[in-house]
């Protein structure tokens, strides 16, 4: 099985899921689930479930979005 190519986001980074708000603790990147912090409690996230994927909301401020 090959696995996805992913990019992993950065840690701080502001995604959603069907509605719910989350912040990204850890992202190794792939088919692997992300560790988020929601309502102040630690979950595990993947990317795309169900045929839905996460939606980035914001990028840390420390981000450089610069190519």
């Amino acid at each position: 099985m090959v696995g996805s190519k992913r990019t992993p986001v950065p840690q701080g980074t502001k995604i959603s899921f069907c509605e719910h708000e989350a912040k990204v603790v850890s992202d190794p990147g792939g088919d692997f689930a992300l560790t988020v912090e929601v309502d102040g409690h630690h979950a595990n996230w993947y990317w795309s479930f169900e045929g839905v994927s996460c939606t980035i909301l914001s990028l840390p401020d420390h981000q450089n979005l610069q190519a």
